[in-house]
């Protein structure tokens, strides 16, 4: 028991007991600890301390993408649930929650809330241009409003990836999950995001907040001899 007790202390009291492995809630006026990827367009902390992501149309590409991890641009667990706060204004298209994010290879996994279709659904990304649907669309009730706050808990454990959307804030997140898949390609460390993007291009703009990436109670935590800190293990 000794023993176990001291492996925890070493590794990490988040990893041992389901506790968090970061957060963000950007009420100190920033985003540090976020690696922002340079599309043109742009990232702020705003008034209200949410992180904005804006674009402007006529630059070369038509996203917004920002990752992190607990060790820095990696996270230290191969599962992990994300949950974030989003609102969408018009026109964006479409709010991206990402997990095993490469930076390098543009591969991951992508929940995404479609404000255009009103359904969200799962992605699998095996480069910047080549990607798979893991799952047919769902329908929110109601549709996505632009401006309406929703919140998504995005979850990665091994080879099966869960999703819940809902309003109200975090002490109205829904027991059941509204959606599982399953695809076993990718199970490495990589990284949490988030992400906006409009198509076709054009003006758009997204906030994030309230971002809290742990590792789940029942989920398998990794040994830090198991964490190498690079994408492709």
């Amino acid at each position: 028991m000794k023993l176990l007790v001291g492996i925890c202390l070493s590794i990490s009291v988040s990893l041992c007991w389901g506790q968090i492995l970061f957060e963000d809630d950007f009420d100190d006026g920033d985003a540090d600890g976020w690696y922002e990827i340079d599309t043109g367009c742009s990232y702020t902390v705003n008034g209200d301390f949410r992180y904005e992501f804006a674009y402007e149309e006529g630059s070369d590409n038509d996203f917004c993408l920002a990752y992190r991890g607990d060790l820095g641009q990696v996270m230290s667990t191969r599962d992990y649930s994300v949950m974030v706060e989003t609102i969408a204004h018009s026109p964006t298209n479409r709010i991206g929650i990402g997990v095993r994010f490469n930076p390098g290879t543009y591969t991951s996994y992508t929940a995404y809330l479609n404000h255009t279709t009103g359904t969200y659904y799962i992605i699998r990304y095996d480069s910047f241009y080549d990607y798979e649907v893991l799952s047919p669309s769902m329908s929110y009730p109601g549709g996505f409003d632009h401006g309406t706050s929703y919140w998504v808990r995005f979850q990665c454990h091994a080879d099966t990836f869960k999703v819940k959307v809902w309003e109200g804030g975090p002490s109205q997140e829904p027991e059941n999950w509204m959606m599982t898949r399953t695809d076993d390609t990718y199970y490495v460390y990589g990284a949490a995001y988030v992400e906006a993007f409009s198509n076709p291009a054009e003006d758009f703009n997204a906030e994030f907040d309230n971002v809290e990436v742990t590792w789940e109670v029942g989920l398998e935590p990794e040994t830090w001899a198991g964490i190498k800190a690079s994408f492709g293990q």
